[in-house]
C-alpha cells in the first residue's frame, strides 16, 4: 500500500511525507485528549427538560459525550449546582434515592444525582452543570485513525515481525515492569488520601477494616474481636492466605499494599501471555493496557478488601483454562493436569470474594466442543469427560472442606452466609440490592437463624414477584455486561493492530496490503457508530464466533457470561465487583477484531485455522517456575507460623471498662489539670478503657475538613481531630481525639478517657478527653491531652450532641 514511499521525490514525494507527518501529529493529539493526558476541561450543563425522576432522590441526566470513563478518574469530575460541588461522588444508586443530599454517580455518559436539600432538580430553578476532562468525539478520533491507518499502515511490517518472533518471557517482564511501575508511583502518590470511603487517609475503613483484623488477629493467635462471631460464616479465603503473610512479616496495612502490588505484577504476566496466546504478541498490549491502568485495582490495592486477591486467583485461573483449552484442541498431553489447577484456582477465587463459581457448569460443555474429533471418537469423549471430571474435582477441592464446615457448625449449605441477604434484598421489590438496613431486619445474630431468614423470604419474594425479579436480574445482567465491555479507544487501538499485522504479512501481495487496512477501518468506523449501550455486544459476539470456530477463547466467553448472569441475579453492579473481568471483555474483542481482519486478508481456498500453536514455553518457563516456588514457600512457612500461633495459650483481649476507685483516679487525674476544666460539667458521664491500638489506626483530620464517608465520626469539625479505630466487641468502634494524637506502638495498651456519645445507627463514640500509653494499670502514666482551648471547642461539640452538657445519653 505504502511500499516504496520513501523513494519518492519532488513535490510529490514532500506532499505525501506531510500527509504522513500530519496524521501522526492528528492521531498523537486525539490519543493525548482521549486518554486525558492533558487537561482539557470542559462544561456540560444538565438541562432540566433532559432529567428523567427515578424515584425517592434520585434523577437521571443523558451527559453528551465527554464523561468518558469518569469512574476511572473521579477525581477531576465534579457535579455543581448553582456553581457549588455536590456530594459525595461515586454514591450507590439506592442510597442516592434513599438519601439524597447531593450525593451523585456517573459512568459511560450517564449521571444519577440528587439535589443538595431534596427539592425537584427540573423545577427548584437551579443550574446544574457538569465539570470534567475534555475528550474527542467517536467520529473525529474514527477520521484521524483512518487517515493514520491510510498513511502508515505498511510501515509496520517490521515491528510486527518483531514482535511475532518476540520472546514471551520478554513480554512478561515488560507486562511485571509496566504494572509495578504504576502500582508503586500510584501507592507513593496517593497512599495518604481517601478513596471511596474504604481507605481513610491511608487507614482501611468501612467493611476493609474487618478483613484487615481478621487477617491480623488469625496470624497472631489472638482471635479477640466479635468479627469472629459475626463474620464466622463469611468466606475465609482472604484471612487465611493474607494471615499467612501477617505471620511472617507483620500485621501492617503496608504488607497488605506491597502484596497486592506484587499480586497486580502476577496478573499483568498471566494476562499478557493469555492474550499472546490467543491474538499474538501485538494486540497483547492493548488488552495489557486494560489492567496495566486499571485505577479500580490500583486504589483498592490501597486498602485491605478482598477483590484485589479474588482478581488475582480469577486471573491464574483463567489463564491455566486458556492453557488447558489450546492443549486439548491440538491434542497434547497434560491438558487434564491444567485443568485440575484451573478448577482450585477457580473455587479459591470464590472462597475469596469474585462470583465466578457458575462458571464451573458451564466449563465441561465448552471443553467438548474444543476437543478434535481425531481418529477415535470413543477416545474424545473419555478424555473429554476425564478433564471435565479433573476440572470439577479441582473446584471441589477448596470448596468441599469449607462448605462441610459450614454445615457442622452452623448448619447451613452456603460459602458465604451473606449470601443470603444479598439474594434476598435482590428478590424483593422494596430493596432492589443489598443495604445496611437489609442486615438489620434479621431478628436475631445466629448466623444459622438467620440464614434461614432470609431463605425463607427469599422464597416468598420469589412466589409473589417472580416475573418482576425476572425483569430486575435481567437488567443488573445487561448492567454488568455493558461494565465489562470494551472501551471505545481499545476498540480502534485493536483495529489499527490488527490491520497493522494482517498487512504485514510477508506473504501477502499487494491487493491484500490494500484490503486489511480498508477492512480494518471500516470496522474500526462501523463499531464506532454503534450506540455506546450496544458496544457490550462485541464480547457476546466473540463467545458464539469462538464457539462456532471451536476456539479456547470459548473458555474466556463462557466465564464472562456466567459471572454476569450471577452478578445479575444478586443485582450486584457496581464496579468494585465488575472490573476484574474487563480484561476478559477486551481479550475477546481483540479476537474477534483480529478474527475479523485477518479473514479479509486470507485467500478463499485457505483452510481457517481454529487455533495456533503458541510459540515459546509452554505452561511455565523456569523463571515462573522460581516464583511459583518461593511464593508457596512463603505461604507454608506462614501457615505453619500461624498454626503454631492459634494453638498456643493465649492471653485474655485487654479490652475492658475500668471502673470503681482505678476508674476515679483516672478521672481525677484528669479534672485537675487546665485541659480537664472544661470536662468538669461532663464529669458524671466520663468513663475509663484500657484498649490495644495499633499503629495505622489514627485518622488525623483537619478543621472542617470532607471526608467521603457517611460514617457521623468523620463528619467535618470545627477544629482538628483525630479519629481511631477500635475493635467492633467495643461499644465506642470509634474513639475520637481533639488535636493531634501521637500513635503508640505497636500492641501497647492505652488508657482512654472520655464520653460516650451514642450514634445515630448503633453503638456510640467515646470522645476523649486524655490518653495515656503504657501497661496495664500504670496509673502514673502521663496524659496526653489537648490545649485547653481545643478542650473547651471539644466539650461544646460534645454538648451539642448530647442536647445540653447536663443530659445523659441513653
Amino acid at each position: 500500500m505504502t511500499r516504496g514511499v520513501e523513494k519518492v521525490s519532488g513535490f510529490r514525494g514532500l506532499c505525501w511525507r506531510f500527509w504522513r507527518g500530519a496524521t501522526a501529529l492528528v492521531m498523537t493529539l486525539l490519543l493525548v485528549g482521549r486518554l486525558g493526558l492533558v487537561d482539557l476541561p470542559a462544561t456540560i450543563p444538565l438541562a432540566p427538560d433532559k432529567l428523567l425522576a427515578m424515584g425517592g432522590f434520585r434523577f437521571v441526566a443523558a451527559a453528551e459525550a465527554p464523561v468518558w470513563d469518569v469512574l476511572e478518574r473521579h477525581s477531576q469530575l465534579r457535579l455543581l449546582e448553582d456553581g457549588r460541588p455536590l456530594g459525595p461522588f461515586g454514591a450507590g444508586q439506592s442510597e442516592i434515592a434513599r438519601l439524597g443530599r447531593g450525593r451523585f454517580d456517573a459512568g459511560r455518559g450517564v449521571v444519577a444525582f440528587s439535589s443538595s436539600d431534596g427539592t425537584d432538580p427540573r423545577s427548584n430553578g437551579r443550574k446544574y452543570q457538569i465539570e470534567c476532562r475534555w475528550q474527542p468525539p467517536g467520529w473525529l478520533f474514527w477520521l484521524g485513525f483512518l487517515a493514520f491507518v491510510s498513511a502508515h499502515g505498511a510501515s509496520f511490517h517490521g515491528w510486527t515481525l518483531r514482535l511475532r518472533q518476540a520472546n514471551p518471557i520478554g513480554l512478561a517482564l515488560v507486562a511485571a515492569a509496566l504494572t509495578a511501575a504504576h502500582r508503586i508511583g500510584f501507592w507513593y502518590l496517593h497512599g495518604q488520601q481517601t478513596w471511596s470511603g474504604t481507605v481513610i487517609k491511608g487507614v482501611p475503613f468501612s467493611d476493609a477494616r474487618y478483613w484487615h483484623l481478621l487477617a491480623t488477629e488469625l496470624a497472631t493467635g489472638q482471635r479477640w474481636s466479635a468479627a469472629w462471631t459475626v463474620w464466622n460464616g463469611r468466606r475465609p479465603g482472604y484471612y487465611l492466605l493474607m494471615g499467612a503473610i501477617h505471620a511472617l512479616f507483620g500485621p501492617s496495612i503496608e504488607v497488605v499494599r506491597a502484596v497486592h502490588v506484587t499480586i497486580a505484577c502476577v496478573s499483568a504476566v498471566l494476562i499478557a501471555d493469555a492474550a499472546r496466546r490467543l491474538v499474538g504478541a501485538g494486540l497483547a498490549i492493548p488488552v495489557l493496557l486494560v489492567h496495566v491502568a486499571r485505577l479500580s485495582d490500583a486504589w483498592l490495592g490501597l486498602s485491605s478488601h478482598t477483590e484485589p486477591l479474588g482478581y488475582f486467583l480469577t486471573n491464574l485461573s483463567l489463564w491455566l483454562l486458556i492453557v488447558a483449552g489450546q492443549r486439548l484442541k491440538l491434542r497434547e498431553e497434560g491438558a487434564g493436569g491444567v485443568l485440575l489447577l484451573g478448577g482450585v484456582f477457580l473455587g479459591l477465587a470464590n472462597l475469596v470474594r469474585p462470583l465466578t463459581l457458575l462458571a464451573a457448569g458451564l466449563v465441561p460443555p465448552a471443553l467438548s466442543l474444543l476437543a478434535s474429533p481425531g481418529p477415535d471418537p470413543k477416545r474424545r469423549w473419555l478424555r473429554i469427560g476425564g478433564c471435565s471430571l479433573l476440572f470439577l474435582l479441582g473446584v471441589a477441592l477448596p470448596i468441599a472442606p469449607w462448605s462441610a464446615r459450614q454445615k457442622l457448625v452452623h448448619d447451613v449449605w452456603t460459602i458465604s452466609e451473606n449470601s443470603a441477604e444479598s439474594t434476598f434484598a435482590a428478590t424483593s421489590p422494596d430493596y432492589g440490592e443489598w443495604r445496611p438496613a437489609v442486615s438489620a431486619l434479621a431478628p436475631t445474630s445466629k448466623i444459622a437463624e438467620r440464614h434461614r431468614y432470609y431463605t425463607d423470604r427469599t422464597k416468598q419474594n420469589l412466589k409473589e414477584h417472580f416475573w418482576w425479579y425476572v425483569r430486575h436480574a435481567s437488567w443488573n445482567a445487561f448492567i454488568v455486561a455493558w461494565r465489562v465491555g470494551p472501551q471505545l479507544w481499545l476498540v480502534l487501538v485493536c483495529c489499527l493492530l490488527a490491520g497493522v499485522e494482517a498487512a504485514g504479512d510477508p506473504a501477502a501481495n499487494r491487493r491484500t496490503r490494500l484490503r486489511v487496512p480498508l477492512t480494518a477501518a471500516l470496522l474500526a468506523g462501523a463499531l464506532c457508530c454503534l450506540p455506546e449501550e450496544l458496544l457490550w455486544l462485541v464480547w457476546p459476539a466473540a463467545a458464539i464466533l469462538a464457539a462456532l470456530r471451536r476456539h479456547p477463547a470459548l473458555l474466556l466467553g463462557t466465564t464472562l457470561a456466567a459471572t454476569a448472569a450471577t452478578l445479575g441475579a444478586l443485582a450486584v453492579t457496581y464496579s468494585r465487583c465488575t472490573y476484574s473481568l474487563e480484561w476478559v471483555g477486551a481479550l475477546l474483542t481483540a479476537w474477534l477484531i483480529r478474527e475479523v481482519v485477518s479473514a479479509a486478508g486470507r485467500p478463499a481456498a485457505a483452510p481457517v485455522e481454529p487455533t495456533e500453536r503458541p510459540e515459546g514455553w509452554g505452561v511455565l518457563p523456569w523463571p515462573a517456575r522460581i516464583a511459583v516456588g518461593a511464593i508457596a514457600l512463603v505461604l507454608l512457612c506462614g501457615w505453619t507460623r500461624l498454626v503454631v500461633s492459634n494453638l498456643s495459650n493465649r492471653s485474655d483481649p485487654p479490652r475492658v471498662l475500668v471502673e470503681g476507685t482505678e476508674a476515679d483516679e483516672w478521672i481525677a487525674r484528669l479534672l485537675a489539670t487546665p485541659s480537664g476544666q472544661p470536662f468538669r460539667p461532663l464529669a458524671h458521664l466520663l468513663r475509663v478503657r484500657r484498649s490495644r491500638l495499633r499503629t495505622d489506626c489514627s485518622i488525623p483530620l483537619l478543621p472542617g475538613e470532607t471526608v467521603q464517608n457517611m460514617e457521623p465520626e468523620l463528619a467535618p469539625r470545627p477544629y482538628p481531630h483525630t479519629l481511631l479505630q477500635c475493635s467492633p466487641d467495643l461499644p465506642e468502634g470509634y474513639p475520637v481525639f481533639p488535636g493531634e494524637l501521637v500513635g503508640p506502638g505497636p500492641d501497647r495498651d492505652v488508657m482512654m478517657i472520655g464520653v460516650a456519645v451514642a450514634r445515630n445507627d448503633v453503638g456510640s463514640t467515646l470522645e476523649l478527653a486524655a490518653v495515656a500509653y503504657g501497661d496495664a494499670g500504670a496509673r502514673t502514666a502521663e496524659l496526653q491531652q489537648p490545649s485547653p482551648e481545643l478542650a473547651s471547642a471539644h466539650v461544646a461539640w460534645i454538648a451539642k450532641k448530647l442536647g445540653g452538657p447536663g443530659r445523659r445519653q441513653q
